[in-house]
């Protein structure tokens, strides 16, 4: 039985439930049975912050154990033994460094980093190294984040985003501003797509993460001996002993999550991963403003049919009626 952990606060983002869906869909295929939060054998821990992935090594370590991180953290996680899936951050962003150097020029900015995710400290770290240029932080907002940006805009050749939605923020701040700047998005999601060539993405390939991580449990069930393993992933398209006890988490400190620009960007993101091939019709004739009824005869649907599906879609943005659905759509959707 495996057993997975995965941090309060991080549970609910994009990445890591990209994470979650490849590793839980290769248990499925090998039919091995697992548990979510719970005493197992062995363990799987997903998470972005040093502190919550710190305490869940020592906890298994006490026990025992030595966990498998999917945490995308390249530097050393302290607490004791553990194993390790991660991108390739920084072979990665050497590669795309270069790349937007030859294009663009020498001068790059780092926006959006979260100060509390391991990840985006091994990006920080990845990227000072390569260039060296100017890393903009979010510290729970975006909105401060580029207001700090905004003074070296006419200094920068271009941007790599930590994220897609500081990606999608920069851009929609800047063009309330007529400005521009070539950026790079790291990680795609559906909200970045829709702005196509506005916002190149690169994907950081967080599915693979559950393959590699399983691939890790066998060589440790066939060879005890082996004390630590670290692998690091590819980003996609790149060219360029015994129970385990309860464990408490420590008190969240990421303000990161905390962002309402960035909830309601992963709000968007989440109906948009959630769209039917209807849906996706009924999205466009939602941000003009027909009616149920011309909806319905569009997409060959009832207005009883319509209308639940648009309920569905204000339940995923938390909006508490149609207008409401419509302006949050209006705010994000180019």
């Amino acid at each position: 039985m495996v057993s997975i952990w995965v941090e309060p606060g991080f549970s609910e983002s994009i990445w890591c439930r990209q994470i979650l869906q490849g590793l839980t869909s290769e248990l499925k295929k090998r039919r091995e049975p697992y548990t979510m939060q719970e005493d197992g054998d062995p363990v799987i821990v997903i998470g972005s912050s040093a502190e919550w992935l710190s305490a869940q090594v020592a906890e298994c370590n006490r026990a025992g154990q030595v966990p498998v991180l999917l945490c995308n953290s390249q530097r050393k996680i302290s607490g004791g033994r553990y194993h390790c899936v991660c991108s390739d951050i920084a072979g990665s962003m050497r590669l795309l460094t270069a790349a937007m150097v030859r294009r663009w020029g020498p001068r790059l900015a780092l926006y959006g980093v979260n100060p509390q995710s391991v990840g985006d400290r091994s990006r920080r770290e990845a990227f000072s190294l390569e260039c060296g240029g100017p890393c903009l932080e979010n510290n729970g907002s975006l909105e401060a984040c580029f207001r700090e940006f905004l003074p070296l805009l006419d200094q920068v050749d271009g941007v790599i985003c930590a994220n897609g939605f500081a990606a999608v923020s920069l851009y929609r701040r800047l063009l309330a501003l007529g400005r521009s700047v070539p950026m790079i998005s790291c990680g795609q999601t559906q909200l970045c797509r829709r702005y196509g060539e506005a916002i190149p993405s690169v994907d950081e390939n967080y599915g693979a993460f559950g393959k590699t991580a399983l691939g890790i449990l066998d060589l440790v069930r066939k060879d005890p001996q082996i004390s630590e393993l670290t692998v690091t992933v590819r980003w996609a398209g790149e060219q360029l002993p015994g129970s385990l006890p309860p464990v408490i988490p420590p008190a969240a400190t990421d303000r990161f999550y905390r962002d309402g620009e960035l909830q309601q960007m992963q709000k968007v993101e989440d109906l948009l991963n959630s769209c039917d091939e209807t849906d996706r019709q009924l999205l466009p004739m939602l941000l003009a403003g027909q009616s149920y009824a011309l909806m319905a005869q569009a997409c060959y649907l009832t207005e009883g049919a319509v209308k639940y599906r648009i309920k569905n879609m204000r339940l995923i943005c938390d909006c508490a009626d149609r207008e409401s659905l419509e302006a949050v759509l209006r705010s994000w959707l180019p």
